[in-house]
């Protein structure tokens, strides 16, 4: 039986569609008034992250949105580019000794190689230098708290 790919896509996609469900977290439909006024309320806006530890007002500086934004936009970029290495291994194991194929599926397993590891490198940068430069600069009284095992000397 010969499978084409409009079938393998579909499998895959119904594969990926499935594995979804395991991937579900728990949602809490009833939550307390809170003082945020109606809107609020309805959307849940002063709850957010309470299920996780946070405050319930707990403010979001710039820095640390723009590192969520950073990561989330890496994050997909590395789920692109393994995709990339992924479609072109296939392509090289069905290339049934086709040269153009196989030259084609190596430059792109190659590019997607150097995009992954230029990702990589550019979040170890942006982790560098937003936690070990910007926010000790800007907070150091959290990021420089030193611990002393002994007891300090009273005179």
């Amino acid at each position: 039986m010969k499978i084409n790919k409009k079938q393998i896509l579909a499998i895959l996609v119904l594969s990926f569609m499935f594995l979804a469900i395991l991937a579900l977290t728990k949602v809490q439909a009833q939550t307390p008034p809170s003082a945020g006024g109606a809107w609020n309320n309805q959307v849940g806006m002063n709850e957010i992250g309470v299920e996780y530890g946070q405050d319930a007002q707990a403010p979001t500086n710039l820095i640390t949105i723009i590192v969520r934004i950073i990561n989330f936009s890496l994050g997909i970029l590395g789920v692109l580019f393994l995709g990339l290495l992924i479609m072109s291994g296939y392509q090289w194991m069905t290339a049934g000794g086709n040269e153009e194929q196989v030259t084609k599926a190596q430059s792109r397993m190659k590019n997607a190689i150097i995009g992954l590891v230029i990702v990589l490198m550019s979040w170890a940068i942006t982790y560098f230098v937003i936690y070990k430069m910007v926010l000790p600069a800007t907070n150091p009284d959290e990021h420089f708290d030193v611990q002393y095992d002994v007891d300090p000397i009273t005179w």
